[in-house]
């Protein structure tokens, strides 16, 4: 019975390796870019590995790394900021404010702000320069750090 199992994972492994490795990398990317998708945690290479290896135990890091790159480069995903020495991603790629807590590293999305069109606008009126977009990240300490609940406020 053992040796069916191994035959039967072997002859699934060996399906896989005849695949085109166009087909391979756009499997895994995909998986990349749904699990960074499905959560707003904005997290970094290291834990979309870790979430990543569970589910597809043979994924490498290099791959998520590699993949994630080319989703940058591409326009799918943005670095939103570093935290801890580590990049922290978001595949909401609209223009939107974030927040890093300095204490446990938590990246959050800023809600409630007004869209400031003319933000870029008014800062080639006032500076020799030509804006392609800019970022704004707030820093501080998040409700949980500060001890702030929403009773509180």
């Amino acid at each position: 019975m053992v040796y069916l199992s191994v035959i039967q994972t072997s002859a699934r492994y060996l399906k896989r390796k005849e695949e085109p490795l166009e087909t391979k990398y756009a499997r895994k990317g995909s998986a990349v870019y749904s699990a960074l998708a499905a959560t707003k945690l904005h997290p970094s290479a290291d834990t979309l590995y870790r979430d990543l290896q569970k589910v597809y135990p043979n994924i490498s890091r290099t791959t998520v790394y590699a993949n994630l790159t080319k989703l940058r480069e591409e326009g799918s995903v943005i670095c939103v900021g570093v935290v801890d020495g580590r990049e922290r991603y978001d595949a909401n790629t609209r223009p939107h404010p974030h927040f890093i807590c300095e204490q446990c590293g938590t990246v959050l999305d800023v809600k409630g702000l007004p869209e400031p069109p003319s933000l870029d606008r008014q800062a080639e009126v006032t500076n020799p320069i030509k804006v392609s977009y800019h970022e704004l990240i707030f820093r501080g300490l998040c409700g949980e750090c500060a001890g702030i609940t929403q009773s509180t406020k």
